[in-house]
């Protein structure tokens, strides 16, 4: 595994590491042994900001919210490395955060369907994660399906849960929610 007592902007759970992964590059582990709770918190990332039409292949950047991407710092923050599945064992917990999205136990590669937080219109590759339900390609118009949204709920970063109710609801989906959270009209603009 990875040193991960190096400088780090990230904070990263002390029962992972990283290594070389058959999905891609390096991965994130759950290391032997150990074990993760559903909804355990697996890391938050830390990092640079810079806007959306950032781009170097080497940062593994990803959508911290609407129009800025975050990247790491350092290659101590191996949060980075956790890849996709179209089976994942991790969701979003955040803008910036992971979880487990049921108990595991170590050794396992975490993973997260990247449909929970990126949106790109223009974005796609071939997915090599070899799960039986593998969608064979992720695109960032993948959170648009019903099917992902349903299973996912609740795992989606902030800003893709907010385009979910947006087309779900309409434009207005924060006041009609808001009404149904309270009990009561949508307050005036």
């Amino acid at each position: 595994m990875a040193d991960v007592h190096r400088s780090r902007a990230s904070w990263i759970s002390p029962k992972l590491g990283s290594r070389s992964s058959p999905l891609h590059g390096r991965g994130l582990y759950l290391q032997a042994g150990a074990v993760l709770e559903p909804d355990e918190i697996v890391t938050v990332a830390g990092g640079r900001i810079h806007l959306a039409d950032y781009e170097d292949p080497q940062d593994h950047a990803f959508t911290a919210a609407p129009g800025f991407l975050i990247a790491p710092l350092s290659e101590a923050d191996i949060d980075y490395t956790m890849n996709h599945s179209c089976e994942p064992n991790c969701g979003m917990a955040g803008s910036v955060a992971w979880c487990a999205l049921r108990r595991l136990v170590g050794p396992v590669e975490l993973t997260y369907d990247y449909c929970m937080g990126e949106a790109w219109d223009d974005w796609s590759f071939p997915c090599r994660c070899g799960a039986p339900g593998c969608r064979g390609r992720v695109t960032g118009e993948d959170w648009r399906d019903p099917g992902l949204q349903q299973r996912y709920w609740g795992y989606f970063a902030p800003h893709i849960e907010a385009r979910i109710l947006a087309e779900r609801l309409g434009p207005d989906w924060r006041a009609r929610l808001r009404a149904f959270v309270f009990g009561s009209p949508p307050r005036p603009r």
